[in-house]
């Protein structure tokens, strides 16, 4: 609990609802701030906050336009509802949804590009459902400059008006 909006600031801890406080653990009967300089080191009494490699999420996820396709044949339509992505230092969470309009004579797992190229070591991993139809799980791998998916089973995901929806997670190159 913040007392007062000026410095020095004073935290204080409720015995009532934490009878097994930070302070106990920490050894803190009282502390108070006295000064905060960047990069983001606050200092008072018997405690420091060391905040300097703190790295906060900003931007706004981002449109991009990937390709699909099937491991053989040629997807004869797909109908991308969502796909956008954030990048926060090297790491890129994505998230792709669309529907198979049109199969054409695709079959085999699915491949998309990805908005930004992985680094080398892979490790990259995407994840989802078929939200339509039959509701089976989704799961692949990124690497280089695309991701692949296949069903739970290594079955074929590929079927007229199914909706995939996948997430995945990697790191840039």
């Amino acid at each position: 609990m913040i007392d007062d909006l000026r410095p020095p600031y004073r935290i204080a801890f409720d015995n009532a609802r934490d009878p097994y406080t930070a302070r106990n653990t920490l050894g803190i009967e009282n502390a108070f701030i006295t000064s905060v300089s960047a990069p983001l080191s606050v200092t008072g009494g018997n405690l420091t906050i060391d905040l300097s490699g703190y790295q906060p999420i900003s931007g706004a996820w981002t449109n991009w336009t990937p390709t699909i396709t099937a491991a053989a044949g040629t997807l004869g339509s797909t109908s991308i509802n969502v796909a956008r992505y954030i990048q926060v230092g090297k790491t890129v969470s994505l998230f792709l949804d669309f529907q198979i309009t049109n199969v054409g004579t695709g079959i085999g797992v699915i491949f998309f590009t990805v908005p930004v190229p992985a680094s080398g070591s892979g490790g990259g991993a995407v994840f989802g459902r078929e939200r339509a139809v039959v509701g089976y799980l989704l799961g692949g791998s990124v690497s280089g400059t695309s991701a692949i998916i296949a069903r739970y089973d290594s079955a074929s995901p590929i079927a007229l008006n199914h909706i995939l929806g996948v997430a995945g997670l990697y790191e840039a190159a």
